[in-house]
C-alpha cells in the first residue's frame, strides 16, 4: 500500500507538473528499489529517525547479553554521534558521512586520531584528564568491541546512513498519520464516503493547526 500510494502520488505531481526533485522515506526496500529504477531524476533519501530507531533497538539488544553492559551505557551517545554524522555534513557528501560514522570504532577505544584519510580525527575539543580518567573505553579486541563494531561496519546500515536527509525528515507525516487515528479510528468501520470525509478533515486540522506555536 506504501508504494502505491507514493506512485499515485508522484503521478499527481507529474500530471500538476510539480517538479520533484528529492523524496525522504522510511528504509522500505520496494520504495528504494522503484525509485532507484523508475524515478531516476529524483534524488533518495532515508529518514534519520527510523535509522536511529533501528541502531538503538540492535544495540539494546546486544547490551542484554552478559558481559555486554558497556554497550547500554554507550546505546544514547552512538545514537547522538549518527545524528551529528548527518546533520554536520555537506548533502550528498556520502563518504564523508561514512567516514565519520566509522570513526566511531576508534572513539570508543579512546583513539582520536588516525580515522582515515576523509575524516582524519575527531572533532570534538580534547577532553581533560579527569574526563577520559571517568569514561569507560571499550577495550580493544574484546568480545562486546568486536560485536558493536560488527554492527557499525553492517553493510547495508553503512549505505543508508550515508543515504540519511539532513534537511528534511518524515516526522510531520508521522505527526499527520498519528492525528488520523483520531479522526479515524482502525478498530472502527467506516464507509467509503465515511473514510474520505474523516480524511479530508484530518487534513485540514492538521494544516491550520501545523506552524502553531
Amino acid at each position: 500500500m506504501e508504494l502505491e500510494g507514493l506512485q499515485r502520488t508522484i503521478q499527481l505531481f507529474n500530471r500538476s507538473q510539480v517538479k520533484v526533485r528529492a523524496i525522504v522515506t522510511d528504509r522500505h526496500r520496494q520504495i528504494a528499489a522503484w525509485l532507484k529504477k523508475d524515478c531516476q531524476g529524483i534524488k533518495h533519501y532515508f529518514d534519520c529517525w527510523h535509522i536511529a530507531k533501528s541502531i538503538k533497538k540492535k544495540l539494546q539488544l546486544l547490551s542484554k547479553r552478559k558481559g555486554f553492559e558497556l554497550v547500554g551505557e554507550w546505546t544514547k551517545s552512538i545514537v547522538n554521534h549518527y545524528y551529528w554524522s548527518v546533520m554536520s555534513t555537506e548533502i550528498d557528501d556520502k563518504d564523508l558521512i561514512e567516514a565519520k560514522w566509522k570513526s566511531l570504532i576508534r572513539h570508543i577505544q579512546n583513539k582520536h586520531e588516525g580515522h582515515g584519510h576523509t575524516f582524519p580525527r575527531c572533532s570534538h575539543q580534547t577532553s581533560s584528564p579527569e574526563t577520559i580518567h571517568e569514561t569507560v573505553w571499550f577495550t580493544p579486541d574484546s568480545e562486546p568491541c568486536d560485536a558493536l563494531e560488527k554492527i557499525i561496519l553492517d553493510k547495508k546500515l553503512l549505505k543508508d546512513i550515508a543515504n540519511s536527509s539532513a534537511f528534511g525528515q518524515t516526522s510531520q507525516v508521522e505527526g499527520y498519520h498519528s492525528l488520523i487515528n483520531q479522526f479515524a479510528p482502525k478498530m472502527y468501520h467506516f464507509s467509503f464516503l465515511g473514510l474520505k470525509t474523516r480524511l479530508l478533515l484530518a487534513a485540514m486540522h492538521y494544516n491550520e493547526n501545523a506552524e502553531r506555536q
